[in-house]
């Protein structure tokens, strides 16, 4: 075992929740305490502005807990007087924000609050909330931009009314963290729909008979988020499940585009019909951007939930079968060295697996749908996964490795928010023997889909994202993840999006899919989080930030 990981199990068995906050407050204050030494004037850009702000100082070396794990300026914007818009602009010029400050209303799933924006992060979008009045304030932090020396940073910050400059001073970026280690995205529930091009599948669809399931503004919004993942230039992209809408072996509107499905062998038939379909077509969105993905089963991927009961027997039936086509449309394509680590028995030894992309990470995919018994499905691990997940995990601690990371499609700990979806979660959930086992090994992070909303959740020292979402919903939320040896920062990013029915695509399900969904180039950070080396969350900004589970956080005014 490393030097780190003793350090990091040491201090997650003495360091309690109200020590690590007591250290963060405590180191919080001293940095304020220093910058607040040294400000400088504003200069207004209105007679008498409604808003005006002001430099807090430099850290002057002083690393603070930014997602870039750089050195940070300070700043702090004040509306006076009425507080008659409930948005703030600010944008940087030689700098980026990092961080959502604590003062701006965090977004949710139903509406864009605050964000940090533009093209190289320079721009923050703050929502005031509706409780503001006279003199509400708000702190905010600034990375110079890297590389440079002594670049002139200045701040305009603005309302619609108002505007306000805070004058240059000289900025000098420090990076004490050097290159990441690994460089990851996540992007659960993609496409959560079967979007594709039926005259491109081994079916029988025809023109004029049924609308296709793809079309041109469908084409030009999966450009706009799978370009701007290509623009990250990570090193791979994980997929915890939900790949398509997976309503294979069905055919409510008797639309014939996948064959009859009257007995289980055209049943089957139908689903291989489909999966030759869509799979292929969502694989090559990848592949042809040159983008790495790692993908996990998903309840879509399994004909979507409930299979229970008489109504659905039918689908039950069919389980191996998506397996199946899983497997042969999707990962043995893309199947290499990072394949070869799965469950040597048990229906998923083909559909679950791990890998350390480098020796400071470990990558652990599951797949968290048991109908082992042959009778019934239940959310967990069945047993020849578990042993199997249990023996990679152990290795992982015993060899050391800095950071270890799970997907899998569900939640298992609460609460978390819910967006058009049936909202499964892990059975047992903190008492599971999955997560009681992520508590022995280790475990950093683990990451799900299924709820088509965002909620960051840490319990046992192991932080939960549930993120991603329903692409035809307008969500298409990801996770950027950059490794570090002392750290693990979390970048949580979405995109603007209109949707409207009319001319709608084709779906094995009644109703179809909407025929606009229109992305808007850009994504814009929704929230920012760090895991340190030894375990603590912290710099936790936006809707990355703790969430009671009833408190709502659109607050309109």
């Amino acid at each position: 075992m490393t030097t780190s990981t003793l350090r990091r199990s040491a201090h997650r068995a003495v360091t309690g929740r109200a020590q690590r906050l007591a250290l963060l407050a405590t180191a919080a204050s001293t940095l304020l305490g220093a910058a607040l030494a040294s400000t400088t004037p504003v200069t207004a850009f209105a007679n008498e502005p409604q808003v005006s702000a002001e430099w807090l100082g430099e850290t002057q070396g002083r690393v603070v807990l930014t997602p870039s794990g750089e050195s940070a300026v300070l700043g702090r914007i004040r509306l006076s007087g009425d507080v008659a818009s409930d948005l703030v602009y600010a944008e940087a010029s030689g700098g980026r924000f990092d961080t959502i400050p604590e003062g701006c209303l965090p977004s949710d799933a139903k509406r864009r609050n605050s964000t940090i924006g533009g093209t190289h992060d320079e721009v923050l979008r703050c929502r005031i909330p509706a409780s503001a009045t006279n003199g509400w304030t708000t702190p905010f932090e600034v990375v110079p931009t890297p590389g440079a020396n002594k670049t002139p940073l200045d701040v305009t910050v603005s309302t619609s009314t108002d505007r306000a400059r805070m004058e240059q001073i000289p900025a000098s970026p420090q990076n004490a963290h050097g290159t990441a280690l690994l460089h990851l995205l996540s992007s659960p529930d993609f496409l959560n729909a079967d979007i594709g091009d039926l005259a491109d599948g081994p079916n029988r669809w025809r023109p004029g008979k049924t609308p296709n399931s793809i079309n041109a503004v469908w084409q030009r919004s999966l450009d706009t988020v799978l370009d701007d993942w290509a623009s990250r230039e990570a090193d791979g992209m994980l997929v915890a499940g939900d790949l398509v809408d997976g309503h294979w072996g069905e055919d409510p509107t008797r639309s014939g585009v996948f064959g009859p499905v009257d007995n289980d062998t055209r049943r089957r038939h139908a689903l291989r019909s489909a999966a030759s379909t869509f799979y292929p077509q969502w694989l090559q969105r990848f592949t042809s951007r040159g983008i790495d993905v790692y993908p996990a089963m998903g309840d879509h991927d399994l004909g979507d939930n409930p299979w229970d009961g008489q109504r659905n027997r039918n689908k039950f039936e069919l389980q191996r079968d998506f397996e199946t086509a899983f497997v042969k449309g999707v990962l043995k394509p893309i199947a290499g060295s990072w394949y070869t680590n799965r469950p040597s028995s048990g229906i998923h030894r083909q559909t679950a697996y791990a890998w350390r992309p480098t020796p400071e990470v470990q990558i652990l995919t599951l797949n968290v749908f048991d109908y082992s018994d042959g009778r019934h499905m239940r959310v967990r691990l069945d047993r020849a996964q578990m042993r199997w997940a249990e023996k990679v995990l152990a290795k992982a601690k015993a060899d050391g490795v800095q950071w270890i990371v799970a997907q899998g499609h569900t939640p298992i700990i609460g609460p978390v928010r819910v967006e058009n979806s049936s909202g499964m979660r892990y059975g047992y959930g903190a008492n599971s023997t999955l997560w009681k086992a992520f508590k022995k090994y280790g475990v950093d992070l683990y990451l799900s889909g299924e709820v088509h909303a965002t909620t960051v959740t840490e319990k046992d020292g192991i932080v939960q994202v549930s993120h991603g979402g329903a692409f035809q919903h307008g969500s298409a939320t990801y996770l950027d993840m950059r490794f570090y040896d002392d750290r693990l920062d979390l970048d949580l990013r979405d995109f603007d999006a209109t949707i409207s029915h009319g001319n709608d695509l084709f779906s094995v399900q009644r109703g179809g899919y909407a025929g606009y969904v229109d992305y808007s180039p850009g994504s814009y950070s929704i929230g920012t989080g760090t895991i340190t080396g030894s375990g603590v969350f912290a710099a936790r900004s936006g809707i990355v930030r703790e969430w009671d589970g009833r408190s709502a956080i659109y607050d309109p005014r």
